[in-house]
Parts: C-alpha cells; sequence; structure tokens
C-alpha cells in the first residue's frame, strides 16, 4: 500500500464521518424548513383576516375619532358660553358691590338725619314738658313772660 492509498483511504474515512455527522442535521434542517412552510402557510391563510380585522378598527377608531372632535367642539362652544356668563356675573358684581357701597352711604346718611331729627324733637318735646310742668307749678306766668319777651 502506497501513500497515496493510505491517503485515500483516509479521506474515504473523513468524508464518511462528515457524511454521518452532516445527515442528521440535514435532516432536522429540513424539518425545520419544512415546519417554516407551513407555519408560513398558515400565516398567508390568516393574513386577510388580520388586516380586515384592523382595517375594521381602523374605521372605529376614525368614526370615535370624529365623534370626539365633534363633542370637543360642542364643549369648546359651552365653555366659551360659560366664561361669556362668567364676565356677566363679574360685572353685575361690580355693578352690586358699587350699588350696595352708594345704598349703605345713602341710607346711612338718611339714618343719621333720623337720629339728628329724633334729638331735636325729643329735646323739643323735652322743654315742652318741662314748660308745662313749671306752668302747672307757677301757675302760667312764666309762659305768659315769655310771650311778652318774644313778641
Amino acid at each position: 500500500m502506497t501513500i497515496s492509498d493510505l491517503a485515500a483511504i483516509l479521506a474515504a474515512t473523513v468524508f464518511a464521518a462528515m457524511v454521518g455527522f452532516l445527515v442528521p442535521v440535514l435532516i432536522r434542517v429540513r424539518k425545520s424548513v419544512a415546519e417554516a412552510g407551513r407555519l408560513l402557510a398558515r400565516m398567508n391563510a390568516d393574513l386577510p383576516l388580520v388586516i380586515a380585522d384592523v382595517r375594521a378598527m381602523c374605521g372605529r377608531v376614525t368614526e370615535l375619532l370624529d365623534r370626539v372632535q365633534t363633542e370637543a367642539d360642542h364643549v369648546s362652544g359651552m365653555l366659551h358660553v360659560v366664561g361669556t356668563v362668567g364676565e356677566s356675573v363679574q360685572r353685575v358684581h361690580t355693578f352690586a358691590r358699587r350699588l350696595n357701597g352708594r345704598v349703605v352711604r345713602s341710607v346711612a346718611g338718611v339714618l343719621s338725619a333720623v337720629k339728628a331729627a329724633t334729638q331735636v324733637l325729643a329735646g323739643r318735646w323735652h322743654q315742652r314738658r318741662e314748660r308745662k310742668r313749671f306752668r302747672c307749678v307757677t301757675g302760667g306766668e312764666e309762659d305768659r313772660r315769655a310771650a311778652l319777651t318774644r313778641a
């Protein structure tokens, strides 16, 4: 046997070992590729249904967003009206405060005048009462003197 024969036997043995190792790997790869093919086929079958569901959902979301926009416009209008009402209430409040201040000052002035008038009238009433009492005691002579001094 020559070296070339030994090299050929060694190469054949290495080749047989390599084929023995690669055959199970290739079988597993073939099974994996077949499973991937089945998975892709199932996904291709399910994909149109998923796409239809996504399109329907997008349509519903679009309708919902349109309704939200419409309601937001209504709320915006209502808030504008509420703001206008608030401004009107503020004006009425300011007017009422000013009017209230004027009324309070006017009422205070009237009450002061009534108090002063009452005091004056009470003083006169007391003076008349004292005169009457004095007349009763003096017999009315003091009144005659007062009448003469006035005239």
